[in-house]
């Protein structure tokens, strides 16, 4: 009873961590709506979904700055991911909503929109925000040739978007998986003990 005991402590212990101190919270912010441009040498026109991936336990100077990944659905082209380091953040003061690429000191932005000020006042980055629209494409000028996996990608032009994140996926530390991977061998301990026992008693 004391080994099983132990055994469900130490899983406990493992699964009673919380997220936000022992796990990286990835978030896939999303932008989609209508635009036109050329991947590749192709024209394209239609929908588009961009789908950013970050950490959002790195949020500074509200900015996610390296992005995870940025992956672009091209209508009739399939996916395409930025072969570049990217940046995703928020301007509170003109209340927009800017994704760019990494540089310093400041690199060019590529797909920038605004958001209501009351929308832009409540993004922080978390999930389960929106879905709201983005107005006012713009810094498309600088979405030029850029560097995919499917080739060369350029946004020509966007109307307004909509804009919104999924809830989180979390990935444990390497300290959470010893954790549990330590609970489990407790627990298994726990059980084997208790089998050998019952069995000399029989």
């Amino acid at each position: 009873m004391r080994n099983f005991l132990i055994g469900a402590a130490c899983a406990a212990a493992a699964f009673g961590a919380t997220p936000s101190q022992t796990s990286a919270a990835i978030i896939d912010y999303y932008i989609s709506g209508d635009g036109t441009g050329v991947l590749n040498g192709v024209d394209w026109s239609g929908d588009f979904l961009i789908t950013v991936a970050g950490d959002n336990s790195t949020v500074s100077g509200n900015e996610i700055n390296p992005l995870v990944s940025v992956t672009i659905t091209i209508p009739g082209d399939g996916t395409a991911t930025l072969s570049i380091p990217t940046r995703l953040g928020v301007n509170y003061g003109d209340s927009a909503v800017f994704l760019g690429r990494v540089g310093a000191p400041r690199a060019p932005d590529l797909f920038d929109f605004y958001l209501s000020a009351s929308d832009a006042a409540a993004f922080t980055f978390q999930a389960d925000y929106g879905p709201v629209t983005g107005t006012g494409v713009f810094a498309l000028n600088q979405f030029q040739n850029v560097a995919t996996s499917e080739g060369p990608l350029t946004f020509s032009s966007s109307g307004d978007v909509l804009f919104y994140t999924t809830g989180a996926s979390l990935i444990p530390e390497p300290s959470t998986w010893a954790m549990m991977l330590l609970g489990f061998a407790g627990l298994g301990f726990a059980v084997a003990s208790r089998r050998t026992a019952v069995a000399r008693a029989a």
